[in-house]
């Protein structure tokens, strides 16, 4: 029955009216570790006359999935082109727009759109790359990280002239932590000019005392990086949030290397709580030889109440700014990697608060 169900919403889909220029009208899968967590088909969007492909997460547990296809690169070779669609999201953790290049099946560059959070009405989207002459494969794709649905219509992809800019690669916000995700909900603003804006706020209101914390985490590779002083800053405050233990909310920032930790940094000051004004808070760490990626959010850890972050940046800095250190009262688990799915996105802009 499952593999009815999936075979019938694909052929909806491929019969909707996504489609490829130069690309046959069917092609398109379902792929990602959470693809079994979503469905996808063709319906009316937003109006009775308009239809648009989607990827819709099955439970709050969706780990994240893109409808794909793949065009032979001969076409594009030597180009710089442009995929473009029109998108349309329902309480999104992340929906995207993406395209990637490769060669022999290794991926030679990747273009993400910015993430878009929350629900939002039709809007056109595009991501810009440049198609080496060796590569072989142009892969397009349309999906979410995590839950909420995602709608899209008139896919095309054409080259474009070389004074078309090319899109800036975009990363997530994803949840990580240790408390119940769905006690929870979360915000991440739009990417504006590098300058995001999230809020972490609780469902529960009774001030049970809460062992663990929640928080939202951008991750970026570290190679633009290596041997450099970065800094991850912006405002904070805090709104009623109480905890059972000496804990708030803070900044921190995480260095990675293969398979282990090369540094860590909560901002090195008393995490805010109860309702704070905006302070500006900053997490300073090196990223030395060997490192991957480098890691860095908003962690709450609280009960009730709410956090609210904005101006949030990174930003290489010179020597003459001192390196943080971690807050003593700080639990170990705020050192961990912070594995955890997707936490529920919803686009709220907290700038001007």
């Amino acid at each position: 029955m499952r593999i009815f169900r999936y075979a019938m919403m694909m052929s909806l889909l491929c019969l909707g009216p996504v489609r490829a220029a130069d690309a046959p009208q069917s092609g398109w899968k379902l792929e990602g570790n959470g693809a079994l967590q979503y469905e996808v088909g063709s319906e009316p969007a937003g109006s009775p006359d308009r239809r648009g492909a989607f990827i819709r997460a099955r439970s709050d547990l969706a780990g994240g999935a893109q409808l794909v296809q793949r065009l032979p690169a001969q076409a594009y070779a030597g180009k710089r082109v442009r995929l473009s669609a029109s998108l349309k999201t329902e309480g999104a953790d992340g929906g995207v727009l993406s395209i990637d290049v490769s060669r022999d099946a290794t991926s030679i560059d990747t273009r993400p759109t910015a993430y878009i959070y929350g629900s939002n009405d039709w809007e056109n989207y595009s991501a810009v790359i440049d198609v080496p002459a060796d590569a072989t494969t142009v892969r397009i794709g349309f999906g979410l990280r995590g839950r909420g649905t995602l709608w899209a219509d008139n896919i095309g992809i054409q080259p474009v002239s070389a004074e078309v800019p090319l899109t800036p690669m975009h990363y997530p916000w994803t949840r990580t932590g240790t408390l119940e995700p769905h006690d929870f909900e979360y915000g991440a603003g739009p990417q504006v000019g590098g300058k995001d804006s999230l809020y972490i706020m609780s469902r529960v209101k009774m001030p049970v005392p809460a062992n663990g914390f929640i928080g939202l985490q951008q991750c970026v590779p570290a190679k633009d990086f290596i041997g450099k002083r970065v800094r991850f800053a912006g405002q904070l405050r805090t709104l009623d949030a109480t905890s059972g233990r000496d804990l708030g909310a803070n900044f921190y920032m995480r260095v990675d290397g293969t398979g282990k930790s090369l540094g860590f940094t909560n901002a090195g000051v008393r995490p805010l709580k109860e309702t704070s004004d905006w302070a500006r808070q900053s997490a300073v760490l090196d990223v030395p030889a060997g490192s991957v990626r480098v890691c860095y959010g908003l962690v709450f850890s609280g009960n009730q109440g709410e956090a609210q972050a904005d101006g949030l940046g990174l930003e290489v800095v010179g020597t003459d700014v001192a390196l943080t250190t971690s807050y003593e009262g700080s639990p170990t688990v705020f050192r961990a990697n912070g594995a955890g799915g997707m936490g529920r996105i919803e686009g709220r802009t907290l700038n001007g608060l």
